[in-house]
């Protein structure tokens, strides 16, 4: 039986579901309107209220592929973060195997060659080189946009291309897609029930809808030689995410959690894009602190890590996607925007069997956050997600 403070109804969250291709979309949260919200937020709420009062009218359902033997190319376009991009990979893998023996393209950022790597895509090309599709106009192309937000001038791009068959969320607006560009949950949790639908309708989903990386002997080789010579092995990796000593993850609970995990090797890591603060944080736990040069770099080592610990929503997910124990946690005072804590879909909390479950994270002792951590490396063996 799951523990009362998993579950419990007053919860912040609880009452967040993620609608199917099709259902309008709850009332807008109230927060919306709060002037303090729309001050925080420095404007960007009254655009969230315009995204959802429109979806709430124009939301249409996925229309249906077309057969395997009317499609020369595949183009699918992806200009979101890294996170996202995690989401998407049961979408991009349902799509390589739907149609197999196609030209594949993606259009994306420069991270997802290395996210896909290995993956048997195809091409992944920089988003800068859309507007070539349309010198391959004579070729049956289907486009799969999965935006999934306002992206104008992408948009001006695919409207621009005469493609065979186009494959996204269609809201109008000379022939944009457009969704809600909003924070997690809400824009987390509908965007990866979007791509979930469009696993469904490309037909293979039993063959796995939980985001799968690759790493491959070449990935592990360099993880290890990676962690080799900096003398480390098998590191419990904390990432701070954007502000080690802001709200999301208080200085003094990163401190506690690292002390209870004292008995294996603490790195600190971060991307050189990240704000991070943590110099206290790694002055207290006396651990090596290591600025990223590259998502590579970052996949590497993540892949040959004992267990990973954060707040930061991409690499938090591209550890789980790569198999890798996997804790999330965070705090956030706005209850729409409050986080799942996120365990590679399998941890253990007072005995109990977690499955991302919706917790505030200062509900939990950081004693038992960290024996379900000590729990996880123990199930590093086994497939975590």
């Amino acid at each position: 039986m799951t523990p009362s403070w998993l579950t419990d109804s007053n919860s912040p969250g609880s009452e967040l579901t993620s609608p199917t291709i099709g259902d309008t979309l709850p009332e807008t949260p109230a927060e919306l309107y709060s002037p303090e919200a729309h001050f925080a937020n420095k404007g960007f709420v009254s655009g969230i209220r315009r995204a959802w009062i429109n979806l709430s009218h124009l939301r249409r359902p996925l229309p249906l592929l077309p057969a395997r033997d009317q499609v020369d190319r595949i183009v699918v376009v992806h200009p979101g973060p890294m996170r996202d991009l995690v989401f998407a990979e049961p979408a991009i893998r349902a799509l390589r195997l739907r149609f197999p023996n196609v030209d594949r393209v993606l259009y994306a950022p420069e991270e997802a060659a290395s996210l896909y790597a290995g993956s048997g895509w195809g091409e992944v090309r920089p988003l800068e080189k859309l507007g070539e599709e349309r010198q391959k106009s004579e070729q049956t192309c289907m486009i799969v946009d999965l935006t999934f937000r306002a992206e104008y001038e992408i948009a001006k791009q695919i409207q621009r291309t005469r493609f065979s068959h186009r494959v996204g969320v269609n809201l109008g607006g000379r022939g944009a897609f457009y969704n809600i560009p909003a924070q997690p949950p809400l824009f987390t949790d509908h965007m990866a029930d979007f791509y979930l639908q469009l696993v469904e309708l490309i037909g293979v989903a039993s063959l796995g809808r939980v985001p799968s990386l690759p790493h491959g002997l070449d990935r592990m080789e360099r993880g290890r030689r990676f962690w080799h010579e900096k003398e480390i092995q098998q590191p419990v990796v904390l990432i701070p995410g954007w502000d080690g000593q802001s709200i999301g993850w208080p200085a003094d609970v990163f401190i506690n959690m690292g002390r209870n995990l004292s008995e294996h090797e603490l790195v600190v890591i971060s991307l050189p894009s990240e704000k991070t603060q943590v110099e206290p944080v790694v002055d207290a736990l006396n651990c090596q602190w290591i600025k990223m040069s590259s998502t590579q770099t970052l996949m590497d080592a993540i892949a040959t890590s004992a267990l990973v610990i954060g707040n930061d929503g991409g690499t938090l997910h591209l550890a789980a996607a790569m198999n890798r124990p996997t804790l999330m946690l965070t705090v956030n005072p706005h209850p729409w925007r409050s986080w799942p804590l996120v365990t590679a879909n399998s941890a253990v909390f007072r005995g109990q069997d977690v499955d991302s479950a919706r917790v505030r994270f200062d509900r939990i002792p950081v004693s038992d956050l960290a024996a379900a951590a000590l729990r996880l490396i123990d199930l590093k063996s086994e497939k975590i997600i």
